[in-house]
């Protein structure tokens, strides 16, 4: 699987070895990448509609916009314990929360610093 993005925050975050913040992080995004390709891949809308869910709850998380059946099965696809962002009320914590020291998963993920925008960061 590529891992470009991954590796390029892992050496951004600067740490030496892979922690279980980055772990999970990273583990969720190869899971990311699995539904995504399951839902390019997909030979019929059923399967695409599944496909897209799995990856939209691993992003949102349990208390996220959404998530849940979104397909009607009875099944949720992608469920977890929390996402890669936070829910809605900040609970859980998402998988990126824990690295938001760094910048760019601040910004480029979690959606920027309070003041990025007033400061013309973003």
């Amino acid at each position: 699987m590529r891992r470009g993005f991954a590796s390029v925050q892992i050496r951004v975050v600067g740490v030496g070895r892979r922690g279980g913040a980055i772990d999970a992080y990273t583990a969720r995004l190869d899971l990311l990448e699995t539904a995504v390709g399951e839902w390019r891949d997909a030979s019929s809308i059923e399967a695409s509609q599944a496909a897209a869910g799995a990856a939209a709850n691993l992003v949102v998380g349990p208390n996220g916009p959404g998530c849940g059946d979104r397909d009607g099965d009875g099944v949720v696809k992608g469920e977890s314990e929390a996402g890669i962002l936070p829910g809605l009320d900040g609970t859980p914590l998402g998988l990126a929360s824990p690295l938001a020291a760094d910048e760019c998963i601040a910004r480029d993920v979690l959606g920027g610093r309070v003041g990025d925008v007033h400061a013309g960061v973003g």
